[in-house]
């Protein structure tokens, strides 16, 4: 289904100044007047997409939802038809172009330069996406590329996540492509003369590799340094049961640079551009995504890569309080970690603002748990923040704590394995444990 390469490819990016309002409708009034993309341009909340998309423990989200039991076939191929179904019947007559130029005028408004606007749309599709275990299919086999159902599903693998990408930004005159990288698939967006990264998927919050000048560099780039990669705060969005997991992910440089990594995949360095005319695309119930062409990339520098984890969350097995006159001695232990060079723990005033979901503590030590509550979307972005340590920070290689604090205030207590890669490369948010309050 691919398609010749056409010169129409080969322009520039539009000059945002004085084009960006002829693009999405002075005064954001819509080009297009079907009474469905008026409503749904009134209608428009992106907050509502981020919910959705960071809302991952809702039952309605489960992948089990669909089967109690997922085979691979399933995990690939099967979906919620039905939700699906009911989801394209919403947006049904709803204009895509117009639609996507005013989400991104929405989510840009305010910022100057190319690079901010990029990142925008970066933490807004980290937010409104989430990795499940099932994903946006048809009955027939085909995946759903349509960018406005992604949106209101929220369950995006990273082919979904970043074709949307390239949607939004190509909807107001930038260049997108895909860029296949071993078991991922990224984009990358092309101005100020340069291609530029975009990974909606493997990582958080906006959270993206910028040099020392400013610039999001290219994935070719990329490569001279992919350290960069590993040490942002990647993996680190909540499961369905938002519960401490067995491992940690693993560093993200692999996938983008491991030559055994592109070996195992069975995949090449290649780019994917979509070829759809403006008519192909209205006409197409996946925006045009069925036309495409692949290029060899013949520049991407492999070498062979270990495949590192992070170390895993550390899980806490035991609390002891000694209580003094003026001073309360809080003893905290938990279970080592082969992976993990050495620990930190954070003690502050306040929560760190989220804690795992279920009795992910031993029975007697469920009393200490934070009450957060269970998860909720508005937690996001506290998953990305280091805790407070404005009562103590320590740093051990063995696996207790002793902390003497004053007495008469609460104590939130976090610890975090780390490894000596991660940190030789800068990383400094790795998985936390539970999160223990000592009350005042």
């Amino acid at each position: 289904m691919g398609r010749a390469i056409s010169s129409r490819l080969q322009f520039a990016v539009i000059a945002f100044s004085g084009m960006f309002a002829a693009l999405i409708g002075l005064n954001g009034r819509s080009e297009t007047s079907s009474p469905e993309t008026k409503r749904f341009l009134i209608n428009l909340d992106l907050e509502r997409y981020k919910q959705n998309g960071s809302n991952v423990t809702d039952p309605a989200m489960s992948p089990y939802r669909i089967l109690p039991t997922l085979t691979e076939y399933d995990q690939t191929f099967h979906y919620d038809f039905a939700r699906l179904d009911a989801v394209e019947a919403r947006l049904r007559g709803v204009d895509r172009r117009t639609a996507l130029r005013a989400i991104f005028a929405r989510l840009t408004t305010g910022f100057k330069t190319h690079a901010e606007r990029h990142l925008a749309v970066l933490k807004f599709l980290h937010q409104s996406s989430f990795h499940n275990l099932i994903q946006p299919m048809r009955p027939d086999g085909r995946p759903v590329n349509d960018p406005l159902v992604l949106l209101e599903l929220g369950e995006m693998r990273c082919g979904h996540v970043n074709r949307l990408a390239i949607d939004l930004f190509q909807s107001v005159g930038y260049r997108g492509r895909l860029v296949q990288a071993a078991f991922h698939v990224l984009a990358e967006i092309w101005y100020d003369d340069a291609w530029h990264y975009f990974d909606g998927d493997i990582f958080g919050n906006g959270e993206c590799v910028v040099l020392a000048d400013g610039r999001i560099p290219s994935m070719n780039e990329l490569a001279a340094y992919p350290e960069r990669l590993d040490a942002l705060t990647s993996f680190w969005e909540p499961d369905r049961t938002n519960t401490i997991r067995r491992l940690g992910g693993p560093y993200p440089s692999w996938f983008y640079f491991g030559a055994n990594a592109y070996r195992d995949s069975k995949v090449e360095p290649e780019y994917i551009v979509k070829q759809s005319s403006t008519e192909q695309e209205d006409a197409s119930m996946d925006y045009g995504w069925e036309y495409y062409e692949c290029f060899p990339d013949l520049d991407r520098t492999l070498k062979p890569r270990k495949k590192l984890h992070t170390p895993a969350p550390p899980r806490i097995n035991d609390v002891r309080i000694v209580d003094k006159s003026d001073v309360r001695r809080v003893t905290l232990s938990w279970r080592a970690d082969p992976l993990a060079t050495g620990y930190r723990v954070y003690v502050g005033r306040s929560t760190r603002g989220w804690n795992y979901d279920g009795p992910s503590l031993p029975a007697e030590l469920l009393k200490w748990k934070s009450p957060n509550g269970p998860w909720r979307a508005e937690m996001y972005s506290a998953r990305f923040t280091v805790p407070a340590c404005d009562l103590a920070w320590v740093q051990t290689n063995g696996t207790s704590v002793t902390v003497e604090l004053p007495r008469g205030m609460p104590a939130y207590f976090s610890v975090m394995g780390f490894d000596a890669y991660g940190d030789s490369v800068g990383r400094r948010l790795y998985p936390l444990s539970e999160e223990i309050l000592i009350p005042r």
